[in-house]
């Protein structure tokens, strides 16, 4: 099955290779977009409170609260660009065209819907990491012999119970575009498959995983980010439509 899905991915982007590679430079473009405006709203707020008698007193302290609220803003719009690239990756599927304005439209719309799914994510990767932080700053830090082996053996174990909220999360994305459903919905729904399809769901999620950390290793992303990423991502849609 996950053969199938990934086989008939690369039929429907040999098909339709621009609309692929169009969705995924616009869906990057507007994130860089988005994060660039918030470093300047950032930078322009500093500079304002630190000619202000504010900023000699309480600057760090609204300084914190500006970077909290932008990462929030910066989150809200990425979560609503993913969810139209994956709604755009759904209508090559479907063998329709997707557009600039409607890609646009579609993330600003629907970035509430997706910005949950988001939030719950990061808080439960919060949950994991905070507790391990704190685990190493107060018994491995305090022992310099054996503070750099716990700090490998403590990243280790952030990574694998990361990867596993990642995967329990790998389709909500996909459930939200595909069923039109809500947050919450979806990500019932998505568990609900997962519990359904663990293995073959947990194999086509590493395959995928493996593609998007690669778009992360310079100079071999300018190849897989806007080729093999979108590909993999089609497979997980036609493996969920499919099951």
């Amino acid at each position: 099955m996950v053969g199938k899905a990934i086989k008939k991915a690369g039929k429907l982007f040999t098909d339709d290779m621009t609309s692929y590679v169009l969705s995924s430079l616009i869906y990057l473009l507007l994130n860089v977009l988005s994060f660039g405006a918030m470093m300047g709203i950032l930078t322009i707020a500093f500079l304002l409170i630190s000619l202000t008698p504010l900023g000699e007193s309480y600057g760090v302290y609204i300084l914190g609260v500006g970077i909290f609220i932008c990462l929030l803003m910066y989150v809200f719009l990425f979560s609503g660009f993913k969810g139209a690239f994956v709604n755009d990756l759904n209508l090559i599927i479907e063998r329709k065209k997707p557009s600039f304005f409607g890609f646009v439209r579609y993330g600003i719309r629907e970035s509430p819907r997706f910005f949950v799914v988001s939030l719950i994510k990061l808080i439960l990767h919060g949950l994991i990491l905070i507790p391990l932080a704190a685990l190493y700053y107060f018994v491995f830090m305090p022992f310099p012999s054996i503070a750099m082996y716990g700090l490998i053996g403590l990243i280790l174990v952030a990574l694998f119970f990361n990867y596993i909220v990642q995967f329990l999360f790998s389709f909500s994305y996909v459930t939200a575009v595909v069923d039109r459903v809500n947050s919450f919905s979806a990500l019932a729904i998505c568990l609900n498959f997962l519990k359904r399809r663990n293995i073959m769901a947990f194999l086509i999620y590493t395959v995928y995983a493996i593609v998007a950390m690669s778009t992360f290793i310079p100079l071999i992303n300018i190849i897989t980010y806007p080729t093999f990423y979108p590909l993999m991502y089609s497979a997980m849609i036609i493996f969920f439509k499919e099951n």
